[in-house]
């Protein structure tokens, strides 16, 4: 336990120094007020050395692939975030790499946390969505199934739910909408020839909405691997 506790603050540590390297990437002109893409835009001219990308709880011989010059990288890396997004989750080191114990958490103010409980670490990933312009419920798991199988009373309600402030509201919305599927789309497109004008506003954002859950960003995939865990 003393070596595992050792290895998280050397983690930490890390996360930290990939805060300040992801900070001093902002200062530049060329990338002013934007954080990078990737880690490997930070080696070798901001973080030179690249152990910095490994997380100590990892065994030799286990880290991950990194991306071009970074051989190695263990930290999952958040893309699109501004440094003035101070709270929003920008990186974080793996659960199973600490014994399935919890992760390290960096933010874009470049505190790092410690984060065991899983329902926090999803709220702060949901309030990160929402900063970037993605939907929190695209890291869910919901799967597809036949539209027949949501009665459209509780299609309904899911569709009244699916903007609401609580963040389980929105996710058990999201899973009774992906569940439905087309028939989900269907009642938005008729209500989006609604007379009400608010009505229609609102059936166009839900729309957009139901377009973005499909049409995941890449890392998306990865991040829900992740959480699954």
């Amino acid at each position: 336990r003393a070596r595992e506790s050792a290895r998280r603050t050397s983690c930490a540590s890390n996360l930290a120094q990939i805060g300040k390297g992801c900070a001093m990437y902002s200062d530049v002109a060329a990338n002013k007020y934007m954080c990078p893409d990737s880690l490997d835009q930070l080696f070798d001219g901001y973080i030179k050395d690249a152990r910095v990308f490994q997380c100590p709880s990892v065994k030799s011989g286990k880290h991950r692939k990194g991306q071009g010059k970074v051989e190695f990288n263990d930290y999952f890396f958040i893309p699109g975030n501004k440094p003035t997004q101070a709270m929003n989750v920008l990186a974080f080191s793996r659960k199973a790499d600490h014994g399935g114990q919890g992760r390290n958490m960096l933010l874009v103010a470049g505190s790092v946390e410690w984060i065991s409980d899983d329902a926090y670490f999803v709220r702060m990933l949901s309030d990160t969505f929402v900063e970037l312009g993605l939907e929190p419920e695209l890291f869910s798991e919901a799967k597809p199934e036949s539209a027949k199988e949501v009665p459209a009373e509780k299609l309904t309600q899911a569709l009244a739910a699916f903007a609401d402030d609580d963040f389980e509201k929105r996710q058990a919305a999201e899973k009774t909408i992906a569940q439905a599927g087309e028939g989900a789309r269907k009642v938005l497109e008729e209500g989006g020839k609604s007379k009400d004008a608010e009505t229609r506003a609102r059936c166009a954002v839900l729309l957009k909405r139901l377009d973005s859950m499909k049409n995941k960003p890449a890392w998306v995939k990865d991040l829900r691997d992740e959480l699954g865990d």
